[in-house]
């Protein structure tokens, strides 16, 4: 289940490699908004956190009409877009994906990928101004 942790390779489709940069920017946005908070690193590393980043980041793709052949592909994807997001945050943005995708089925973990997902349809769909769950989170709203 877990093979793709393996080996890394790096991402060669440009519409991929673009999507997710954009939404590591969207993402980084609220970072910036959230480094100030108390905690920033102990939430960063919260379940809830984790998939909240995992689910906005399956949503961009789905939004996108991006196909994944498989979890290697999957994990690229995510791994590309923490790399850009977290790169600065994290000692190293495999280990903590590879963290992170060891909590799918954790009730907080789960909660954080749907709440990412529903940020990411609702702002692209015009639905919210902007995401602001992560703001909530580490401000303690």
């Amino acid at each position: 289940m877990f093979g793709f942790f393996k080996k890394k390779k790096t991402l060669t489709n440009t519409k991929t490699k673009d999507t997710l940069s954009r939404t590591a920017q969207i993402l980084e946005f609220n970072l910036m908004l959230c480094r100030s908070g108390q905690s920033y690193k102990a939430k960063l590393n919260s379940d809830f956190v984790r998939g909240y980043f995992v689910g906005f980041f399956d949503a961009s793709l789905q939004y996108s009409n991006i196909q994944i052949k498989d979890d290697n592909e999957f994990f690229e994807c995510m791994l590309y877009g923490h790399d850009i997001l977290l790169s600065k945050d994290v000692a190293s943005t495999t280990e903590y994906l590879r963290s992170s995708m060891h909590l799918q089925g954790v009730e907080s973990f789960d909660k954080g990928q749907a709440a990412g997902g529903k940020d990411y349809f609702d702002f692209l769909n015009e639905k919210i101004q902007s995401p602001v769950t992560l703001l909530g989170v580490f401000h303690n709203k």
